[in-house]
């Protein structure tokens, strides 16, 4: 297997943060559920485009992580962006 199928997990965790991102849970037991559940799936779907869960049922549990790793880093610069852009600029008195 040459080909580098890492991408897609990593690839649909950031496409989904942004998606998400739209639709916040006021709950964080919420959100942390529905990212371990679409992680998940998006692990399995990985694992079957790339052919690896032939091999072994424990690249679902890497591409899970790297889908669930992506979507919480997107997740956390889109939080952190969006905070920087709400705050009140600070101002120096002299």
């Amino acid at each position: 297997m040459g080909e580098i199928y890492e991408i897609i997990p990593i690839a649909a965790g950031a496409i989904l943060a942004f998606i998400f991102a739209r639709f916040r849970p006021s709950s964080s037991r919420v959100r942390w559920g529905i990212t371990a559940v679409v992680s998940v799936a998006v692990g399995l779907t990985a694992a079957i485009v790339s052919g690896e869960i032939h091999t072994s049922w424990a690249f679902v549990i890497i591409d899970s992580a790297q889908a669930a790793a992506s979507m919480v880093l997107v997740s956390w610069i889109l939080e952190r962006r969006a905070h920087r852009a709400t705050a009140p600029a600070k101002r120096e008195v002299e």
